[in-house]
């Protein structure tokens, strides 16, 4: 069981990871609106600070799933090795293990559907007028590889129960800290930045709920909103190289907008030649095809 859940929470963010790569490389390649600043320039999508609040942090939100779901496993592993070898495992430890996999199962699944379905409803939003050439029921295939992850990843939500319990964001944040001590120097600083970051939005998003577990002064209620422009400021010069991180291949992200080589368009455009084709399935032209004409002509 303990295993199942463990490799729940590493499917969770897999798929969030995936989707958030997705969302990133298009919104880096999308232009849209023109500069203040150089009006005959136009704004990468990315750059707008709004974008920035629906995508960025689900970058944040992988990282720390990715870390928890390394640690138990970790531990995971160990108690079933000494399983197999007959040696004695602490009651108390293992009953907190399954009681702790079973919550972070559900927290960690909960924010990646919703992370998931964030960045659809962007991407599908944002996609270009070419894509119009691709008939609706192919929105979830190649070219946009969103709407199955959001499947994929909404059955760990209530595999094994549903219970949402806002305590284990605790974990995740106390993971994702312990992770930030081994990292050297040239990558700690970027990644303290998307800690803080998660932080900061998970606070946002369930205030009432902290609010009533601890007494937060108002004065850090009320910077929360210039803390978190500070953290998406900082982190957006290197949304795409954290999204790289993840090393997805173009074959497992399934998606022509969420290509590594950024040539979307003329991707997009060699995509929609496939459902351009007017091959009739088999069995038509000798069967429906004859009845649908002696139905015209009675008409």
């Amino acid at each position: 069981m303990l295993q199942m859940r463990f490799h729940m929470m590493h499917g969770s963010a897999k798929a969030l990871s995936k989707a958030v790569t997705i969302a990133v490389r298009y919104s880096a390649i999308r232009l849209q609106g023109l500069d203040v600043s150089a009006p005959r320039r136009e704004v990468h999508v990315l750059d707008y600070q709004s974008q920035q609040h629906r995508v960025l942090p689900r970058i944040a939100e992988s990282f720390a799933i990715f870390a928890t779901s390394q640690v138990y496993s970790t531990f995971c592993t160990q108690a079933t090795t000494m399983v197999d070898q007959g040696e004695s495992i602490d009651a108390t430890t293992l009953a907190m293990a399954h009681a702790v996999s079973c919550a972070l199962k559900v927290v960690c699944s909960e924010v990646c559907t919703r992370g998931v379905e964030i960045c659809r409803r962007m991407v599908l939003f944002l996609s270009p007028e070419s894509s119009r050439l691709i008939p609706h029921h192919a929105e979830s295939d190649s070219w946009l590889g969103l709407p199955e992850l959001g499947g994929f990843a909404a059955q760990f939500v209530t595999a094994e129960g549903e219970n949402y319990v806002i305590s284990q964001q605790y974990v995740l944040v106390h993971e994702f800290s312990a992770h930030l001590t081994s990292l050297s120097p040239s990558t700690k600083s970027i990644t303290t930045s998307l800690f803080d970051l998660f932080c900061v939005t998970q606070l946002q998003e369930d205030l009432a709920d902290f609010i009533g577990l601890v007494n937060l002064p108002a004065s850090v209620r009320g910077s929360l909103h210039d803390r978190l422009v500070a953290l998406l400021a900082a982190v957006r010069p290197h949304a795409v190289a954290l999204v790289d991180a993840f090393d997805h291949s173009d074959i497992s992200l399934n998606s022509t907008l969420g290509r590594a080589h950024g040539q979307v368009y003329e991707s997009l455009m060699q995509s929609s030649l496939l459902y351009a084709k007017d091959d009739a399935i088999p069995g038509f032209t000798d069967y429906l095809q004859p009845l649908r004409r002696l139905h015209e002509s009675r008409l």
